[in-house]
């Protein structure tokens, strides 16, 4: 059998430490005195440092990203570029949010909130209006009232019919537009057109001259309301051969200078005929009123020429002067030249 060594029991004393500790060593707790002491340190342990070692290890809070003005819009702008129809498509607001390095919750929020405004937007056109004085503004209000039916007032003041007011205004056109638009056939060839000038491109003046149209119990039209368009030209012989037209060619040119003279014949020789061809026969009897405006170059209201000539074959036409600066008053300013000319 094989002998084992026995360990080396002969310890050297130095090596060992001495555990009769000395009574005033800092390692000692001092004595305790009473047991109020023990109670005041207990009370004195907050429950707060308890809760705190059982908690995990508290992460850095994040800061908040504080957007200025511009960030704010450039956000938006970008949302309303990658939106559709007022939608966002899948992921818009996750890359969005990195491009700009913040939350989606943050972009969401931005987006709905300005989303919510543009339904409080609202689009409106303003014209110009012209500049009325107080001696205008009566002469409006005046004649509004003159058109209100007598028989309401002052109860339930109701508008008349007004069908037997015919509107007359002039206006110049352009013979043609520096731009337009054409839909063509794929066979068809571009239209050619040229003048000597796109800055002085040739006009002309019109008169024009409507009324409220007319309808029976049924429904059927029993007076359209449209009299007529007038242009203000001449017609002249051409005095010289030219590239275009050989001497004596019946040539037809515009009126520059529209004046009383000329509207004078205008009305009796075009307005009143035409008035008198198309209005209803049972109602001829009836006054009939031409409003106009008060530009100089209109005739007076009581001229002797115009009242001779309305008067004939049983009809009884006058001529009607709306208020000064009240374009607005007449069908034609209001808004029918603006539809024929778009």
């Amino acid at each position: 059998m094989m002998e084992v060594d026995s360990p080396d029991l002969n310890v050297d004393a130095a090596l060992v430490p001495d555990l009769n500790l000395n009574p005033n060593s800092p390692l000692i707790d001092p004595v305790i005195e009473d047991d109020t002491n023990i109670e005041e340190d207990e009370n004195d342990i907050d429950d707060s440092a308890f809760e705190e070692l059982l908690q995990p290890p508290s992460q850095e809070k994040k800061k908040i990203k504080t957007l200025s003005n511009d960030e704010y819009s450039n956000i938006y702008d970008m949302l309303l570029q990658k939106s559709d129809d007022g939608k966002l498509n899948y992921g818009v607001l996750k890359t969005v949010a990195s491009h700009f390095k913040v939350s989606e919750s943050t972009v969401r929020c931005i987006w709905k909130r300005d989303l919510g405004r543009i339904s409080e937007i609202r689009r409106h056109s303003n014209a110009i209006k012209p500049f009325l004085k107080d001696e205008n503004k009566r002469s409006r209000l005046q004649f509004c009232i003159s058109m209100l039916d007598g028989g309401n007032i002052p109860h339930d003041p109701i508008s008349i019919g007004m069908y037997n007011i015919f509107h007359i205004d002039e206006k110049w056109f352009y013979m043609m537009k520096k731009s337009e638009n054409y839909y063509l056939l794929t066979d068809e060839e571009d239209p050619m057109r040229a003048c000597k000038s796109k800055n002085f491109i040739g006009k002309v003046m019109f008169l024009v001259a409507i009324a409220r149209p007319r309808l029976d119990a049924q429904g059927n039209e029993l007076f359209y309301g449209k009299i007529g368009v007038f242009p203000f030209v001449t017609h002249e012989l051409a005095e010289r051969t030219s590239f275009n037209k050989a001497a004596g060619t019946l040539e037809t040119k515009p009126i520059t200078s529209v004046r009383k003279d000329v509207i004078r014949p205008y009305l009796i020789e075009k307005v009143l005929p035409a008035i008198k061809a198309k209005w209803p026969r049972e109602d001829s009897s009836h006054p009939i009123f031409i409003q106009q405006d008060n530009a100089r170059t209109h005739i007076d209201k009581n001229d002797d020429e115009f009242c001779r000539a309305a008067a004939q074959d049983g009809f009884d036409i006058r001529l009607l002067c709306q208020p000064p600066n009240s374009p607005d008053l007449n069908v034609l300013d209001l808004g029918f030249f603006s539809a024929i000319q778009s």
